[in-house]
């Protein structure tokens, strides 16, 4: 689609990012009933805190934020905005299966710029929420990639890897699992 280029410099930016198509629909599985693909969620969800420190009815987001920020920093060693948003630089993708059942199933993907420097920051939250009392298990997914499972008593459990530059993340590791065979088999 054209773009206007006298928009703005967040605009411009953006648009940048989906100068190149996105691969992600190559990860999701055949039988994936909704599915959504988003270019540049880091300048978005960037923006969106800039908009909310502008105002007055944003004060509630923009304190919640620096609450998350703490909580990460402190209970996680994470840095919001230095190990988290750059998993969002370029598109990520949602794709979502087993929407009559009672607990849906699916996939995050993330196609971080940088994709050793994302296994890394998914590498320390595990640990850290292992430290917490989390169990941490890994087991190989598919020919190439090693799936981490993260189960957290009386919360609920995640998993994630990455494989071939792409972050993909679900609730268990079937679900991973799904996506690696996707994408290794051609049957997405």
């Amino acid at each position: 689609a054209p773009f206007d280029a006298a928009a703005s410099a967040s605009a411009s930016a953006a648009a940048a990012v989906s100068d190149e198509p996105s691969t992600l629909v190559e990860w999701m599985p055949a039988e994936t009933q909704a599915e959504a693909v988003i270019f540049g969620a880091r300048r978005l969800l960037e923006d969106a805190e800039s908009a909310a420190a502008g105002s007055q009815e944003g004060q509630a987001l923009t304190d919640a934020l620096t609450t998350a920020r703490t909580v990460a920093a402190l209970a996680l060693g994470l840095d919001l905005d230095a190990d988290i948003l750059p998993l969002f630089d370029r598109d990520i993708a949602i794709a979502v299966t087993g929407l009559r059942e009672d607990l849906p199933a699916g996939q995050l993907l993330l196609h971080p710029t940088d994709a050793q420097a994302a296994a890394d920051v998914l590498d320390r939250l595990a640990s850290s929420l292992e430290g917490l009392g989390a169990t941490v298990t890994t087991r190989p997914g598919g020919e190439r990639a090693q799936i981490t499972t993260v189960e957290m008593p009386d919360i609920g459990s995640g998993a994630y890897t990455v494989d071939d530059g792409v972050v993909i993340v679900g609730l268990t590791a079937d679900d991973v699992e799904a996506a690696i065979d996707a994408n290794e088999s051609g049957e997405n």
